[in-house]
């Protein structure tokens, strides 16, 4: 390593330190993301070598069983073949240091602040090397600023970490990289690569399934050699598809007993589109830095005259919009600040960011109004930040001046003492012994950031990284799973638990959850219809969900059918 590149690897890693220490002190709880089932996902890899958390699950929430006898985890488990280098080492530390101190205490809570900033980082980074590529000209300040703070970036990095959508937000980067190769020089293993990237962004998260549709683009593209174009192609696109989507099949089966994807049972029989785009806490309220987006795709149409242009620019702006109307019918809805799920599409807003389009006095009206933007963002954190531990309750309006930011500065003075403190030297003894981690990290996004996106081999690395460690943890499930049920079976372990045989019954804790949530919200918010609506499709789900239960040795069913869900966490 050339002296320069050592000393940039070096300062970065010294900002990499004080974000670690800023995170990790500002929330010292650190919420376990999805009521911890990461955690338990992370540590059931590493510890008993399968996909099967229910062994690590807490007994409230460990409940129910598949008719395999693994925990029906409807999330996402891709993600965890990105997080575990950084968990392995944590774990290496926290188990072998001597330290009962705050950072050594809890591996988990580290590794997913130190994986959480290296992808934040990462984004980033991507989001400023990509204004040059997209629009021919440096990113500014105030564009990088807009997008940053206008959307919830800098919170689910820097405030409330451990959140998969950041991650997933740099994929969408990937796809346009890929495409750019597949159709500028076509080779087979552009589309091989595509293939992969593609499919591990679907089983890495749900949002990301609706990029899809981006094939469709060498359509378009290859229009006029189209039959030869599909003959040469198509294989190796299909060979890097199904070298994730295979074993990723498999260990839905080992889990389920079905081939399910793992979102794929949470549609409602009600919508709630005005709640999660509009209401006081929808998307375009908390981040209305995405109401810009619709000012910025007329631009980018009247910009863009090719057909080629068109349609990529149509494939990828339609991953977003379908993704909102999907959500708006599922009970998940919206309960947390801000546009979480639309982190996914960062590279789409800043694909249709109107200053890109735009002089003069019209760039500068854009920037105001930006500012804006991100004032409304900023000021709604600080409601949120009410009861961080909370969870944010859409459709009711919280705040009609500004008690918000008075209420809460008792808080932050607590919790900025906890960051001055660490900042100090509380506890950096036992930080420093993540530090060779965090220059290794520090030296990756060095080189993300130095790199030629367009031609750089650093892509195939990180392809390769991605592919290799998630078949590893997948042949490590397949040969494990079985072996780990019949040792838990030996132990009575599954004496307690309900066995079912049903998407319904495997989505229980996070449908019925959502749906008690909703109709509380209702209620807080007196609205007689949604009341009705919801306690209809409890009912409905209920009585549908009890019939999927084989071996109840707990009396859930008779719970259930009495309503009783004192064993859902909503």
């Amino acid at each position: 390593m050339k002296l320069k590149s050592f000393f940039v690897t070096f300062l970065i890693s010294i900002l990499f330190l004080a974000l670690s220490i800023f995170t990790l002190r500002f929330d010292p709880e650190v919420r376990d993301l999805e009521d911890g089932v990461y955690r338990s996902l992370l540590t059931s890899i590493v510890e008993d070598g399968d996909l099967n958390i229910i062994n690590q699950m807490s007994p409230d929430r460990g409940v129910i069983v598949s008719k395999t006898y693994n925990y029906p985890n409807l999330h996402d488990h891709g993600v965890a073949a990105l997080w575990i280098p950084i968990y392995l080492y944590t774990k290496g530390v926290s188990n072998y240091s001597n330290s009962d101190g705050y950072f050594i205490s809890d591996n988990y809570r580290v590794a997913m602040v130190l994986s959480n900033l290296f992808y934040a980082l990462a984004l980033i980074i991507l989001i400023y090397k990509f204004v040059p590529i997209l629009f021919n000209r440096k990113a500014n300040p105030i564009e990088l600023i807009s997008i940053l703070f206008g959307t919830s970036i800098y919170w689910y990095s820097f405030v409330h970490p451990s959140s998969t959508d950041l991650v997933s937000g740099i994929f969408p980067f990937i796809y346009f990289i890929q495409l750019y190769r597949c159709t500028g020089a076509p080779r087979r293993l552009e589309f091989f690569l595509f293939g992969l990237s593609l499919t591990f962004g679907i089983i890495l998260k749900v949002s990301l399934l609706f990029y899809v549709f981006l094939p469709i683009y060498f359509l378009i593209k290859f229009r006029s050699n189209l039959k030869e174009s599909i003959i040469k192609f198509l294989p190796s696109l299909a060979l890097g598809v199904f070298t994730i989507l295979i074993p990723y099949m498999v260990n839905e089966y080992l889990e389920t007993g079905v081939l399910m994807y793992t979102y794929s049972q949470i549609v409602a029989n009600y919508y709630l589109l005005y709640e999660t785009v509009l209401a006081p806490a929808g998307y375009l309220v908390v981040n209305p830095i995405y109401i810009l987006a619709f000012l910025g795709l007329y631009l980018a149409i009247r910009k863009n005259k090719s057909i080629e242009e068109k349609g990529l620019l149509t494939l990828f702006m339609l991953a977003p919009v379908l993704k909102v109307l999907v959500e708006s019918f599922t009970y998940a809805g919206n309960a947390e600040y801000g546009a979480r799920h639309l982190l996914t599409d960062v590279f789409v807003l800043l694909l249709l960011f109107p200053a890109f389009y735009t002089n003069g006095i019209k760039k500068t009206l854009i920037y105001i109004i930006s500012a804006l933007c991100v004032l409304q963002s900023l000021f709604m954190s600080f409601v949120y930040m009410r009861d961080i531990s909370g969870k944010f309750e859409w459709g009711i309006f919280y705040e009609k001046d500004f008690s918000a930011i008075s209420d809460q500065l008792p808080k932050y003075r607590y919790f900025l003492s906890n960051v001055l403190n660490g900042l100090k030297g509380d506890d950096i003894g036992d930080l420093i012994l993540f530090y060779p981690l965090m220059l290794l990290c520090s030296y990756a996004l060095y080189k993300l950031a130095k790199a030629d996106l367009l031609k750089s081999r650093i892509l195939l690395y990180f392809i390769a990284f991605f592919t290799s460690s998630y078949l590893v943890i997948s042949i490590f499930n397949i040969s494990s799973n079985s072996k780990n049920v019949e040792n838990l079976q030996s132990k009575n372990f599954y004496d307690d638990k309900v066995i079912t045989n049903g998407s319904l019954m495997y989505g229980l804790n996070d449908n019925v959850g959502n749906i008690l949530m909703h109709n509380r919200y209702s209620k807080l918010r007196g609205d007689q219809k949604y009341i009705e609506i919801t306690e209809k499709a409890l009912n409905e789900y209920s009585d549908k969900a009890i019939n999927e239960i084989v071996v109840d040795p707990i009396g859930l069913k008779k719970k259930i059918k009495e309503r009783d869900f004192d064993f859902i966490d909503f």
